[in-house]
């Protein structure tokens, strides 16, 4: 059943002026619009036709699957956006995580080793208490624990949350609009999706529109592929390093880089 008729103004009013100031999810906004307008474009074409009266129940629904094909690499480039969306979010996290144990800290080990006799003294209910306080070092103790009772994956994720609110609070919460930016536009996307099976006359059960639809994703799924994976580049690493140059090499390395980019223009 298609949507009612202001679903998509309603959900795009939901789109925050902020979340365009968001790197990992600027890029979304400029999908909605052509999302939204894939299956409204396509139901009044269909509607022109029948109106018209001059081709045959069958004839409508060609021309119909016809335009509804050509609105699909839309819909698909809206996919490959969300994904990298969700990879931009997931990478922001990851660099908040805690590293891992670094097994040649002589002082590091010998403190998880005081902890791990404290934990070896504690019945479940205390050690839970314990890590509940945010000590990494505390857990780390607890997964060398030679019994170790593996923590429950509800309480693990808790922990972790709690660990990265205090570690960060700002990326947090930046992390946390840029997935209710993800979760609508996505929201959107299968929306219209829907909407456009029900125009193009599909059955919502069978496989016939998955063959459809990926028949006239081929060119975008193609495209994509074809695209190399996305190298993590350290920003900040690079400006310590640059700050920390002279004047002189400062200014060399700039002559070089342009030197190269003039010499790509060239080619």
């Amino acid at each position: 059943m298609a949507p009612p008729k202001n679903v998509y103004q309603a959900l795009k009013a939901r789109w925050k002026p902020e979340w365009t100031t968001l790197p990992s999810v600027a890029g979304l906004s400029i999908h909605i619009d052509r999302i939204a307008e894939a299956p409204t474009s396509v139901a009044a074409v269909k509607a022109e036709h029948i109106a018209g009266g001059k081709l045959s129940v069958l004839g409508v629904r060609e021309k119909t699957r016809e335009l509804a094909a050509a609105t699909i690499p839309d819909l698909r480039r809206a996919h490959y956006a969300l994904e990298q969306a969700r990879a931009n979010v997931a990478l922001q996290r990851k660099r908040l995580m805690d590293p891992p144990i670094d097994r040649t800290d002589i002082v590091g080990a010998m403190v998880r080793q005081e902890i791990r006799a404290k934990l070896e003294a504690m019945d479940q209910g205390q050690r839970m208490k314990l890590l509940l306080d945010g000590d990494p070092r505390v857990y780390d103790a607890w997964r060398e624990l030679p019994t170790f009772v593996p923590v429950p994956a509800d309480f693990t994720a808790e922990l972790q949350e709690r660990r990265l609110e205090e570690r960060d609070p700002v990326s947090m919460e930046r992390m946390r609009e840029a997935n209710e930016a993800i979760e609508l536009v996505d929201t959107i996307l299968r929306a219209a999706t829907d909407e456009l099976r029900d125009v193009a006359e599909f059955n919502k059960h069978g496989k016939e529109f998955e063959a459809f639809f990926a028949g006239a994703a081929a060119p975008v799924d193609a495209q994509f592929a074809k695209k190399p994976a996305p190298v993590e580049v350290d920003i900040a690493g690079i400006a310590g390093v640059i700050d920390a140059l002279s004047h002189k090499d400062r200014d060399e390395l700039i002559d070089r880089a342009l030197g190269r980019q003039l010499e790509d223009l060239k080619a």
